[in-house]
């Protein structure tokens, strides 16, 4: 008969688990809050085992390959031959046991990361069963190590300092925030100061006109680079991206998607109380969009988001190979914002209107109604001319396409 094995950091190292089956099925459920498992249908019954191993085995297995085997396939009953495999990759590496041991010192984040890095580039093992190995040992290594209630994938930090840090009227342009979604994946924000800019182009297309100078009252966060496919599916428990890749924009999302995403994100942060009072996850205004492309308080003026020059800052036609690509590689802008000027069209909150006449000049949030929402910055099968930061276009609010997507912006209620 199995007895139940030990808590690695108890002060009596006699104390066994008082009851491991309860500690087993509390374990799983975290696996399910923060193990992104959309494409693994049985993960649960593997989280179980492998959860089963430490409950019944104790962390030491994590340090002998042989022994962990044979406790996974014990628990597995023969099933899960892959993961078991990958697990013990894992295992040999001795990042299993490091993880759950330094849990209080070092971001589970970095031995995921660790992780699947080993595990892609040494092994072969594709990157979404990598993350998927490699998250479910992180949290149960550290559950074990710490059987009180928390939550091992958010900020180590106390909620409010964090919540106080994104409100801090102090701000200056190009800092930076980073909201940890879990399982080693992050969000990276910039801090765009409150300004004014001239919105529109006299040389541009008839919808660009009026010049007009607007003001932005209150400064906001926006997402560094566009939205990640591991980032949306972090959330969304799904990627509907033609391009496949992790580091790659997500895009055939529509409208309506983009903006349950953005609220996605919201219930998470505040429930978690990682949201200062009045503070939501939203799409950016048109006007936001272009006066953060333009590069906001720091703006030198250039064509496109970084430069007069399309080639160094963002993918399009002359240099994507008709696909999408990593986000973050070409240039940023001045703010520190990255792929502004292609890559993926880039969905706003507004309501598309054909001219800027009657829209007004201080925080405009365009027209009350429409038929089609508005879209910025072009995408990697444009021209450079449809990649300009004054460009505009628009879409019906249910269109989706392997050129759309969004990135997300963090502000107080309008």
């Amino acid at each position: 008969m199995n007895e139940p094995a030990r808590y690695c950091n108890s002060e009596d190292d006699s104390k066994a688990l008082a009851d491991p089956d309860r500690w087993v099925e509390d374990a799983v459920a975290r696996c399910g809050e923060r193990v992104n498992h959309a494409a693994h249908p049985d993960w649960q019954a593997f989280c179980t085992a492998a959860a089963r191993v430490l409950a019944y085995q104790g962390l030491a297995t994590l340090d002998d390959p042989k022994r962990m085997r044979n406790a996974l396939n014990d628990h597995c009953k023969g099933a899960f031959k892959r993961e078991v495999n990958i697990s013990i990759l894992c295992a040999s590496a001795d990042i299993l046991a490091q993880c759950a041991r330094h849990s209080g010192t070092v971001p589970a984040a970095f031995h995921i990361r660790r992780m699947v890095s080993i595990l892609t580039d040494e092994h072969g093992v594709a990157p979404d069963l990598a993350a998927f190995i490699a998250s479910v040992w992180s949290t149960l290594g550290r559950e074990f190590c710490d059987p009180s209630p928390r939550d091992h994938a958010s900020a180590s930090t106390p909620s409010q300092p964090v919540a106080s840090a994104i409100s801090t009227p102090t701000r200056k342009a190009d800092d930076t925030h980073t909201v940890d979604l879990g399982g080693g994946v992050h969000l990276g924000l910039v801090w765009c100061p409150a300004g004014s800019f001239q919105m529109g182009s006299n040389d541009g297309r008839a919808d660009e006109k009026p010049v007009r100078s607007v003001q932005i009252t209150k400064g906001f966060w926006m997402g560094k680079t566009e939205v990640t496919q591991a980032q949306w599916r972090q959330l969304m428990n799904d990627n509907p991206s033609h391009f496949k890749g992790d580091d790659r924009p997500v895009e055939r999302v529509d409208w309506h998607q983009c903006v349950k995403f953005c609220r996605t994100l919201t219930d998470r942060e505040r429930t978690a109380g990682r949201l200062p009072a009045g503070y939501v996850y939203r799409l950016p205004t048109e006007a936001e969009w272009e006066y953060a492309a333009r590069g906001g308080s720091k703006s030198r003026g250039f064509t496109y988001s970084g430069g007069n020059d399309l080639w160094p800052v963002g993918w399009y036609t002359d240099n994507s190979g008709d696909t999408t690509h990593p986000v973050g590689k070409k240039a940023a802008n001045e703010l520190g914002l990255y792929d502004m000027s292609g890559n993926v069209w880039e969905w706003c909150q507004d309501w598309y209107q054909d001219s800027y006449k009657g829209l007004g000049s201080a925080d405009p949030s365009g027209p009350a109604t429409g038929s089609l929402r508005v879209l910025r910055g072009g995408g990697w099968f444009n021209a450079a001319s449809g990649c300009r930061s004054a460009l505009r276009f628009r879409g019906r609010p249910s269109s989706t396409g392997r050129d759309l997507g969004f990135r997300v912006v963090l502000a107080p209620v309008p």
